[in-house]
């Protein structure tokens, strides 16, 4: 008689051994995931620095084609049952021909929009959709992850510094579509120091327009477009005591990296006055007159791009050169009608 072998019998995990598994998978999850998410982070980095690239080529072209003028950060502003949408200073650049994507103006790391983007358009009632005609709903702030230098905004060749152009910024990760000050008070005293202030009125709201969206082990980072092409990710050191950022003092070294002047102070208003007309406004007390009285003198041409009243000027936003093209501004190309590639009938654009 033939007899069948007995099957062996598998040996079964235990309990204990079970759970050994299950920690080390947990522990291998613990340990992967910080560096998967830096990786990610660093690739959207990346990725932002390689779309403020392509801006900075867009723009040398615009110049190439202009006379050596950019865009205006003039907003395209049109109204809606949702309040006011605009066009931004990249969407003249896609529009004209200069960018090939209109998402290029978009930063993979923005949170479209970004808490303190938010506030402000809730503040001046501003919207944007990311992709205009598809019909979706506002958000609140503006179409672009990208700040222009304020002072680019005024288009002066005599702005623009040649021997520095390495170190003055053009544009920049932004919580707005152009920017002033150079530095980050408010996210360090609302995160390191736990003393929230209200955005917009720290230490007024010049003080919150760079958007430091990048950076690792708690550094605040930003991408920055130079004057002269290229790009660099800066880093907001040293940190300031609290004591310091109350008054809005310290934090950037404007001498490594500037927007109007070498060494300037880091909380600057953009328009009380104007260098493109002034020698040396960064020494204090010296040679600083208003727009209005540049104007007056004849010094400084007035003109208004796009005016939203007749025979008006704002002489604090629109002091530009006589010969400035107005197609450059996106007001001026909302209010024609003059949108080419982009929708140009407030009804497509939801």
């Amino acid at each position: 008689m033939h007899c069948q072998p007995r099957p062996e019998r598998r040996r079964a995990f235990t309990l204990i051994e079970l759970l050994v598994v299950v920690a080390i998978i947990s522990l291998l999850i613990s340990i992967l995931l910080p560096s998967l998410k830096t990786a990610k982070d660093k690739a959207r980095t990346a990725v932002c620095g390689a779309n403020l690239k392509g801006i900075g080529t867009a723009v040398r072209a615009c110049y190439t084609e202009n006379h050596d003028y950019g865009p205006s950060w003039d907003d395209g502003e049109f109204t809606n049952a949702n309040g006011f949408i605009m066009y931004t200073w990249v969407d003249v650049l896609f529009d004209l021909d200069y960018l090939g994507d209109a998402r290029s103006g978009l930063c993979p790391s923005d949170q479209r929009p970004d808490p303190v983007m938010e506030a402000r358009g809730d503040a001046w009632g501003f919207s944007f959709v990311d992709d205009l005609g598809q019909g979706q709903d506002p958000k609140r702030g503006v179409r672009t992850s990208y700040a222009l230098n304020n002072i680019m905004h005024f288009n002066y060749k005599r702005d623009r510094w040649k021997q520095d152009s390495s170190r003055q910024i053009y544009a920049i990760d932004g919580w707005w579509d152009w920017f002033s000050s150079m530095n980050a008070h408010w996210l360090w005293l609302t995160t390191d120091y736990g003393r929230y202030r209200e955005p917009l009125q720290f230490p007024n709201l010049y003080g919150t327009m760079v958007g430091w969206r990048h950076g690792y082990a708690g550094e605040f980072q930003t991408n920055s477009l130079f004057v002269d092409g290229h790009v660099k990710l800066l880093t907001a050191q040293p940190k300031p005591s609290a004591q310091e950022l109350q008054i809005g003092r310290g934090g950037f070294d404007t001498n490594r990296a500037f927007t109007w002047l070498p060494g300037e102070r880091q909380t600057r208003h953009f328009a009380s006055e104007y260098r493109g007309e002034i020698e040396d406004f960064g020494r204090q007390g010296e040679n600083r007159k208003p727009f209005r009285r540049l104007v007056a003198e004849g010094r400084v041409a007035a003109k208004w791009i796009g005016a939203k009243a007749p025979g008006s000027v704002d002489f604090a936003n629109n002091v530009h050169p006589s010969d400035y093209p107005e197609e450059l501004s996106a007001l001026w190309r909302t209010q024609r009608n003059a949108w080419r590639k982009l929708p140009s009938n407030p009804r497509d654009r939801k």
